[in-house]
């Protein structure tokens, strides 16, 4: 029993190729057949084609989000690129997470800049390994808080994941 994604929604014309998905690529198998799981963060040059996959590949396309961010690539050893996430600061408001952190509205506006959104998360379609998604996000937790602090002088000590119903 699986999760069912909705259909991937119309897409735009992007001018960039995606070097990491052709359409013949199909990975299914098991986990330790990958090597070490890495993430690794997307450089300026690489920009367009992380926005072409997430925008080719996910249910929500590319992330339209203004402020702070981080984007990664999800990687294996011995196949190279298999997805990508992304962190976004926080929104001002979000129901769910301020119930669940307890805050007062003082203590959010204070504090929210250490609060992170995982925005996008992808695994690209043909890549099947059980266990996959749980190394990208434990190697994308890993670096998070070094590169986020790196990237904009502040350590968040919060990420979480938005999900629309």
């Amino acid at each position: 029993m699986g999760i069912e994604f909705p259909a991937v929604r119309g897409s735009r014309p992007v001018e960039v190729d995606l070097p990491v998905y052709d359409g013949a690529f199909r990975l299914h198998g098991d986990r330790s057949q990958l090597g070490e799981i890495t993430v690794e963060v997307v450089d300026q040059l690489e920009r367009k084609t992380w926005h072409s996959m997430m925008h080719t590949h996910h249910p929500r396309g590319a992330p339209q989000l203004p402020g702070k961010a981080l984007k990664y690539w999800l990687v294996s050893e011995h196949y190279g690129r298999l997805g990508g996430s992304s962190f976004h600061a926080a929104s001002c408001r979000e129901k769910a997470r301020d119930e669940y952190i307890g805050w007062s509205q003082r203590v959010r506006v204070t504090n929210l800049n250490l609060v992170v959104n995982n925005s996008r998360f992808l695994i690209l379609p043909e890549v099947r390994v059980h266990g996959l998604a749980s190394a990208a996000l434990r190697a994308a937790k890993c670096r998070l808080a070094a590169d986020w602090q790196q990237m904009y002088g502040e350590t968040p000590v919060l990420a979480y994941t938005h999900i629309d119903q």
